[in-house]
């Protein structure tokens, strides 16, 4: 665990600010704004009609190597870590940046 704090001690932090990152990559806690769906046009369509649109916001209820739980406009959805692979996300609120 030293090493990996050495090496990484310049790192630059992620996400970077105002930059899109997976939504895998969101933390517990977070707020986030959906930017764009890298999918294919039926997952894409699919998405859309459970609500994920660009600029909802997203909330990580749940990450535990398995699905994600978010909480999107007031309701509780499970997506599977392939599927939030796909969704770019950045931070919004308190967790975001600014440049």
């Amino acid at each position: 665990m030293l090493a990996f704090l050495k090496l990484n001690r310049g790192a630059a932090p992620f996400p970077p600010a105002n930059q899109p990152f997976p939504l895998t990559k969101a933390l517990i806690g977070q707020k986030v704004q959906l930017v764009r769906i890298t999918a294919s046009a039926k997952l894409r369509r699919r998405l859309t009609e459970l609500g994920l649109t660009p600029g909802v916001e997203l909330d990580i209820l749940q990450d535990r190597r398995g699905p994600l739980l978010l909480n999107v406009r007031n309701t509780r959805l499970a997506i599977g870590r392939g599927v939030a692979q796909s969704i770019m996300v950045q931070l919004i609120g308190q967790g975001a940046r600014n440049v």
